[in-house]
């Protein structure tokens, strides 16, 4: 397996990264508390905060920070999560 493959693998290689993605990319420029991911998704707290974890280590979603809350979105500057965006738009 490539190294591209690896990657690929690693960011859709699971139904939570997909649902979290599938929800981050329905909004490109709305961010999202991790509880709202949580209730939109029906994945556990612990589920999303892993997915959040790898998906972030590629550059697809970026994290701000406003005080104690963390407000997730997929990273538009990102040229692998525009394609993301593209495939979950059908294009």
């Amino acid at each position: 397996m490539s190294q591209r493959e690896k990657i690929i693998a690693d960011i859709l290689g699971s139904k939570a990264k997909i649902k979290i993605l599938a929800l981050l990319c329905r909004n490109p420029y709305h961010e999202y508390k991790m509880g709202d991911i949580v209730e939109k998704t029906g994945l556990t707290y612990r589920t999303v905060s892993h997915a959040i974890h790898m998906l972030k280590k590629h550059g697809i979603i970026k994290i701000n920070r406003y005080g104690p809350a963390k407000l997730i979105s997929i990273n538009t500057q990102s040229p692998l999560a525009i394609k993301i965006i593209r495939l979950f738009e059908g294009r």
